[in-house]
C-alpha cells in the first residue's frame, strides 16, 4: 500500500511541477525579450553615437569664464535677497552670497529685509556691515541693503532694488 501512495503523490508532483513548468516559462521569456530589447535599444545609441563622433556631452554649450586678471570681462550680476524675519537664515544667507567667487566690480548684492523683528533686523544690519568691512570674510564693495522703518511692501522694495542693480 505504501508504494501506491508513492506512485500517487509523485504523479501529484509531476503534474503541479508541469504547471509552474508551464507558467513560469513564458514569464521569463517575456522578461528576457524585454531585457533583450532596452540591450539593443542601448546598443543601436552606442553605435549612431560612435558613428557621428559624437559625446553625450556635446551637445551642452559651455562658455569658460575669463580669468581672475581680467575682471571687466565677467558678466555683471545683481542678487538680491528678500527677506522677512528671517532670524534663522539670515547671516547664513547673506554669508553665503558674499563668498561667491565673483569679481566685486561686477557683482551686487542687495539684502531687501522687510522685517518687523527688531532682533532680525539688528542681525541683518551686523553681518551687512561685517561683509562690507571684510569681518571674517574677503569684504564686498557691492553689497546694498534696504532696511527702512517704513511698512510699504515687499513688491515696491523689489522694484526698487532692481532700480538700483541697472544702474
Amino acid at each position: 500500500m505504501p508504494l501506491f501512495y508513492l506512485l500517487i503523490l509523485h504523479q501529484c508532483w509531476c503534474l503541479l511541477f508541469k504547471a509552474a513548468v508551464n507558467t513560469l516559462v513564458p514569464i521569463t521569456v517575456i522578461i528576457s525579450l524585454k531585457h533583450a530589447k532596452e540591450c539593443l535599444t542601448y546598443l543601436r545609441s552606442k553605435a549612431a553615437a560612435s558613428m557621428l563622433k559624437r559625446r553625450p556631452e556635446d551637445r551642452f554649450v559651455r562658455k569658460m569664464l575669463p580669468g581672475r586678471d581680467a575682471p571687466n570681462a565677467w558678466p555683471k550680476v545683481a542678487i538680491q535677497l528678500p527677506m522677512f524675519n528671517e532670524r534663522a537664515v539670515c547671516q547664513q544667507l547673506i554669508d553665503c552670497s558674499c563668498m561667491i567667487e565673483w569679481p566685486a566690480s561686477r557683482m551686487k548684492v542687495q539684502v531687501l529685509d522687510d522685517s518687523t523683528d527688531t532682533k532680525t533686523r539688528q542681525y541683518v544690519d551686523d553681518k551687512v556691515c561685517c561683509c562690507l568691512c571684510g569681518v571674517g570674510g574677503e569684504g564686498l564693495s557691492g553689497l546694498i541693503t534696504n532696511t527702512p522703518t517704513c511698512s510699504y511692501c515687499n513688491n515696491n522694495r523689489w522694484q526698487s532694488g532692481r532700480k538700483k542693480a541697472s544702474t
